[in-house]
């Protein structure tokens, strides 16, 4: 975990200064004084947080150190991790809960989460800010900081896929979840890093769980156009009629046929089953991914197996499960329902307008 920290936000901090650098350069060599700047960024990209914490704007061509910095929007497309009232550190996946029983284990595990588990990345993190010329950097952790440094924070989701939050600042909002959308655009083509996957994990124990049987069709997708089916995939001495294995598909096109979808809980793949109305089947626990097991099954949006390497036997009782009740299916239809009401480009088109 600390390594992930260091490596892929961390150590990209300077980089991504330069690049904020370059580009308010940039603008204000075409544009002048005339047109007002909004810097929106991913939460979780830390390029600008220099400025917003002292960096002297003084330091570009063609800026002035007494002008104001620019508003920002940060964009989150991950669990909310804001630490809370009741709420558990991110992202340990556990489920928030009540009483002074849940208030003294929530208060325990934050001291030992950022005392010893993450000290060296919280550390590191502010050193980066304040090498990059930072200098007022709140003692806090960063991925707090990803939430509370914006003008405006917006979380990529509707709020009932998200554990109460009363204690939420005002300046974070839920933005919604895109609809589905149906094709690809033509000769995309995805980037080097996405073909690399261990399918030992997840894929090759479903397809051995569900391979043979009649009343199922599998479809396994492998993540990346132009991938062939690796040996280790495909069970040996089963019957493989009802698995159909492709390279890749866009997720909606599946998901609107499709009755339960197992997956390793990334949170772009919860959302699109759950804006398609399709109940899941969640097996992760690195990165954000237990987090969203977790969201899944506080939801009731299906079932998390607690593990990243589940038996054949555990994803094949989880579908069944799935399959044999209308609870799960209802339960999905109905947050479907409930996230279509917002269109999230509509309020990040708002808060950018309003802040201008």
């Amino acid at each position: 975990m600390v390594q992930d920290f260091r490596t892929f936000f961390i150590g990209q901090i300077e980089g991504q200064f330069l690049s904020s650098k370059t580009a308010l350069e940039d603008l204000r060599g075409r544009y002048g004084k005339e047109r007002k700047i909004i810097v929106v960024n991913e939460t979780m990209w830390f390029g600008f947080l220099p400025f917003k914490y002292g960096a002297s704007l003084g330091q570009l061509k063609g800026w002035e150190e007494v002008e104001e910095i620019p508003k920002t929007v940060g964009v989150n497309v991950t669990p909310v991790m804001l630490d809370g009232e009741g709420m558990p550190p991110f992202p340990l996946g556990i489920l928030p809960g009540e009483g002074e029983a849940v208030r003294e284990r929530d208060r325990v595990l934050k001291e030992w989460y950022y005392r010893y588990v993450v000290r060296e990345a919280y550390d590191g993190f502010r050193e980066n800010i304040k090498a990059c010329g930072g200098v007022d950097v709140p003692d806090e952790w960063m991925v707090n900081l990803s939430y509370t440094a914006h003008d405006v924070t917006l979380q990529l989701c509707d709020e009932v896929l998200e554990y109460p939050r009363p204690d939420l600042p005002g300046h974070v909002k839920f933005a919604g979840s895109l609809p589905p959308k149906k094709g690809m655009k033509e000769g995309y083509k995805l980037p080097e890093w996405w073909g690399r996957r261990d399918y030992t994990m997840l894929l090759a124990p479903t397809i051995k769980a569900l391979a043979g049987r009649e009343d199922v069709l599998v479809i396994a997708l492998l993540g990346k156009q132009g991938l062939e089916t690796p040996p280790e995939v495909l069970p040996e001495g089963v019957d493989m009629g009802n698995v159909k294995v492709l390279d890749f598909i866009p997720y909606d096109s599946v998901l609107e046929h499709a009755d339960v979808m197992v997956f390793n809980a990334g949170y772009g793949g919860f959302v699109h089953c759950i804006v398609n109305g399709v109940p899941v089947v969640a097996a992760g626990l690195t990165e954000d991914k237990c987090e969203v097991s977790a969201r899944v099954e506080w939801t009731g949006a299906g079932i998390n197996l607690r593990t990243g390497r589940p038996s054949p036997e555990a994803v094949a009782t989880a579908v069944d499960t799935i399959l044999g009740s209308d609870k799960y299916r209802v339960r999905a239809r109905e947050l479907a329902g409930q996230v279509a009401k917002g269109n999230p480009v509509d309020v990040v088109e708002r808060e950018i307008k309003a802040l201008s």
